[in-house]
């Protein structure tokens, strides 16, 4: 039963390879012939002999001398015209052969030569289409100047945006009382600054209050505001 079910599984195979050999066959040869199908005698004689020549013939003589029969054919002429195998040889091994062959002919020869024609054929297009936008240029046209480049530095406002950002960052404590134009703490981050704009005064309309680590903080900012201009001018 064993030896029943692998010989019809090999079978199998067999029948399947020959499908898979008669369809890359039929597309090599359409290819081959720029066809669109294999419907004439004329074209079937043509593809034969194509297939035969350039594919069937390399196979059989590389079979042939893998196992060891190499000189087979050169003894033999007609074997290679009729498609003889070699002794040790398997239809099935000559079939896988020639399918491998006729892929890696599609594959590497056919393909690539179409990416190359197209690939030529859209570079002629776009040459042709530029000398033609050239050829049509007026000659005297380096004399006329068409546009003028004007080259403007942005400046940014950063001493209104330094003013700005101090008023967002006024203290305002109304139980405070200012008697002095300026009252400084010990350096620390609960320190305040205060300013007048004029002595001995007691409106605190006329003073401003800033903490110093808002007023650092300001600072940080002008200073990268500044570099950041620099930069944008380099």
């Amino acid at each position: 039963m064993g030896d029943h079910l692998a010989k019809y599984l090999y079978l199998e195979l067999y029948i399947i390879e020959c499908i898979r050999l008669e369809m890359v066959r039929n597309a090599w040869s359409t290819v081959k012939l720029n066809v669109m199908e294999i419907d004439t005698l004329k074209t079937f004689e043509d593809a034969f002999a194509s297939f035969r020549d350039e594919i069937r013939s390399p196979v059989l003589r590389q079979l042939a001398t893998a196992v060891g029969y190499s000189s087979f054919y050169n003894d033999f002429p007609a074997a290679l015209v009729t498609g003889k195998l070699a002794p040790d040889v398997t239809e099935y091994e000559c079939n896988h052969g020639l399918i491998m062959r006729i892929l890696v002919e599609l594959e590497g020869k056919f393909m690539m030569n179409d990416t190359l024609k197209r690939f030529k054929r859209e570079r002629t297009l776009v040459i042709s289409e530029r000398l033609r936008e050239e050829n049509s240029l007026p000659t005297d046209l380096w004399k006329k100047q068409l546009f003028t480049e004007n080259f403007s530095v942005l400046r940014p406002h950063i001493l209104d945006d330094f003013a700005k950002l101090l008023a967002n960052y006024e203290y305002k404590d109304e139980q405070a009382t200012l008697n002095s134009t300026v009252t400084s703490e010990e350096p620390d981050h609960d320190t305040t600054i205060h300013s007048s704009t004029g002595l001995n005064t007691s409106r605190t309309s006329d003073i401003y209050c800033i903490r110093r680590s808002d007023l650092e903080l300001c600072l940080k900012e002008l200073g990268t505001r500044l570099m950041q201009r620099e930069r944008d001018n380099y």
